[in-house]
């Protein structure tokens, strides 16, 4: 996940989504659903000083990526 913590707004319940990641090439802003914030300042003290919101597990400059996100939590 590439959301990086000065990006997320959780006062304002929005993620400001830098052109730089963005799918289209255009800033973008999603609207964070009702539980996201309470979510995201839970995932702040467990982030420590990294900048990304997932950060890779023992690397705090490099973010979660999704292949290694998704097989830590399935099922069976």
């Amino acid at each position: 996940m590439l959301a990086q913590w000065k990006d997320v707004h959780v006062d304002e319940g929005e993620w400001h989504i830098p052109i730089e990641i963005s799918k289209t090439g255009k800033p973008d802003i999603v609207y964070l659903s009702i539980q996201a914030p309470t979510l995201f300042k839970e995932l702040k003290p467990l982030a420590g000083s990294s900048d990304w919101v997932l950060q890779a597990h023992r690397q705090t400059s490099v973010h979660v990526h999704r292949p290694h996100l998704t097989s830590r939590y399935k099922t069976g």
